[in-house]
């Protein structure tokens, strides 16, 4: 019901996707776009147009349903120093009630509340991230551990850590080993047998 400001993006290049999750318990479809940021549809509902999902702006730590909006606060992924880092976004994990946004500004992890409202929890490097550009996220259950893992890029085509909290973004931990040696991490995957493969710009790991 809160008013907000966002810049409108008109070229098909600026408001490129580069993911998509599904929330298969409430319905919705979501998108992470540079130019569009976050957006979703439900996908029950007949004639239904792409819902823009709020995010924190740079210089916030959280985003919640029950606060107001900040006098100040408009949606706006430029990178010129007039918008947010954190509205470009990049990467998405669904986990039940809790969604994962990766972006040029950090993760943000996001408490899906009955009303389908989110409360939005933003972490940088301030909070131990290996770095802010965060391309990929995903899930690994092992010995009855939830971990949480980022690729958290510095910038393009250049070597970097990955990023893992253990406590649902309490703390973030930093793996070094990618960028000692040298590469750039794309994508990640846990198989069946826990263990976690990364693919590089030198071919696939395997841990």
């Amino acid at each position: 019901g809160q008013q907000l400001k966002q810049k409108v993006w008109h070229t098909t290049v600026d408001n490129i996707s580069y993911d998509v999750g599904v929330d298969l318990n409430r319905k919705y479809i979501y998108s992470t776009s540079w130019g569009g940021s976050l957006r979703r549809f439900n996908y029950e509902n007949q004639n239904n147009t792409w819902e823009i999902i709020p995010l924190p702006m740079d210089n916030q730590d959280s985003l919640k349903c029950d606060e107001p909006f900040p006098s100040n606060y408009k949606y706006d992924p430029s990178t010129d120093g007039t918008g947010s880092h954190n509205h470009g976004v990049f990467s998405i994990l669904i986990d039940n009630d809790i969604i994962w946004i990766g972006t040029a500004g950090g993760i943000n992890k996001g408490i899906i509340n009955d009303d389908n409202c989110i409360d939005w929890y933003h972490y940088t490097d301030e909070n131990g991230l290996a770095s802010n550009w965060v391309v990929g996220i995903h899930k690994q259950n092992t010995n009855n551990l939830d971990r949480i893992w980022a690729i958290t890029w510095t910038q393009p085509d250049a070597p970097h850590s990955l990023s893992y909290t253990d406590d649902n973004g309490n703390t973030w931990n930093r793996i070094n080993q990618f960028e000692d040696l040298g590469l750039i991490v794309y994508s990640l995957f846990v198989d069946n047998e826990d263990r976690l493969l990364a693919t590089t710009n030198e071919g696939l790991y395997v841990s």
